[in-house]
């Protein structure tokens, strides 16, 4: 059926999956940033203090290394215009 979205569990894991990049290709800056590392159960939102340290946005150094990242999305449009609220 074109036009339709696939909500399954496998197609919000392939979309999702589809935005992670290699972690080497994380941008230098603070961020926050969502990573992901093997034995993480979840992404994490983190940022970079310095080159390749990495720490929770509660302020713990990340233990097991990422291995993978991805910018933040854009808020909704509606946020956006009212200011976030």
């Amino acid at each position: 059926m074109s036009g339709t979205v696939d909500t399954s569990d496998d197609g919000v894991e392939r979309a999702i999956r589809a935005e992670w990049q290699p972690i080497e290709t994380a941008p230098h800056t603070l961020g926050p940033h969502l990573l992901w590392g093997r034995g993480w159960d979840r992404p994490d939102l983190c940022v970079q203090l310095t080159r390749g340290r990495w720490h929770h946005v509660t302020g713990q150094a990340v233990v097991l290394p990422p291995t993978h990242w991805m910018p933040l999305p854009a808020p909704p449009q509606e946020a956006a215009r009212d200011g976030g609220s």
